[in-house]
């Protein structure tokens, strides 16, 4: 169980990376687009070895953005979990990526956009501005997604691992007497077998009423210590399922956790994607 959610948490981070590196990359491209664009309204004719490193960088951010897209889909395809994530986190991301074009125009001067003031167009100022608040506002929105994801590891993962090492050692040991008692009880029958033997030959041999006695009382004693034997084969078979009986209810248990805990998770990504909506209204 808890190896099964650890692999889902990995690759749920995994396609996070992805994620972000897939907007990053498309948020950039977007960005040169956006330069493009402010020359073209300017009039200005910019210098010929940039536009080519430019076209060089956009195809490198192109070719990774093909790659990451294909991890994204082969990770989709082996982890309905992770996809799920990957599509409940959507929302935010198309925030990113159509913030990301205008924030990304910052990080060029305006001197090496248009090469003088008087080029820049009009309202790129406000539309900074504006994309610095949607950034801040996304970042305030991941950092919430990331708590939640903390607080349910640490409610569910921890204690799991935890449940699971103590019943799986107390499983094994369990398992180790079973073992013994099954190897004792063998070998005592094996002894009591020979032992009859013997006393069938010495009772056939012997007339002695002295040692018929002794045999009666070795007798009584070897199927005393058979019972006790069997007895505690009985007493270790009732703890494994005693055992067993607490994993289904320790499985029942997880289940319900699981779903009064798929509300709150429903509940924060509606808010989610309230909060973006409204974002998207007042642009």
């Amino acid at each position: 169980m808890a190896p099964d959610r650890a692999r889902v948490r990995q690759h749920r981070s995994l396609a996070r990376r992805s994620l972000s590196s897939l907007l990053v990359a498309s948020a950039a491209v977007l960005g040169s687009f956006r330069c493009f664009a402010a020359h073209g309204l300017s009039g200005h004719q910019p210098q010929q070895q940039q536009p080519q490193q430019q076209l060089q960088q956009q195809q490198q951010q192109l070719q990774q953005q093909q790659q990451q897209q294909q991890q994204l889909q082969h990770q989709q395809q082996q982890h309905p979990v992770a996809r799920r994530q990957l599509l409940t986190a959507l929302p935010g991301a198309l925030l990113v990526v159509g913030t990301g074009a205008v924030a990304s125009a910052k990080t060029t001067t305006r001197s090496e956009l248009l090469g003088t003031e008087k080029f820049v167009p009009a309202g790129v100022d406000e539309d900074l501005k504006k994309a610095e608040e949607l950034v801040k506002q996304s970042r305030e929105l991941e950092t919430q997604g990331d708590l939640l994801e903390e607080q349910e590891r640490q409610v569910i993962g921890a204690d799991d691992m935890d449940i699971d090492e103590k019943l799986e050692t107390k499983e094994q040991q369990l398992e180790q007497q079973l073992k013994e008692v099954e190897d004792k009880l063998v070998d005592e029958e094996k002894e009591l077998e020979r032992e009859s033997a013997v006393l069938e030959s010495n009772k056939v041999a012997s007339t002695n009423a002295g040692q018929q006695a002794s045999i009666g009382r070795k007798f009584e004693e070897v199927q005393k210590e058979e019972s006790q034997l069997k007895a505690e084969v009985k007493r270790v078979k009732d703890e494994e399922r005693k055992l067993s009986d607490s994993e289904g209810r320790l499985d029942q248990a997880v289940r319900r956790l699981k779903r009064d805990r798929t509300p709150r998770i429903g509940r924060a990504l509606q808010w989610v994607y309230e909060k973006w909506k409204s974002m998207q209204s007042q642009e």
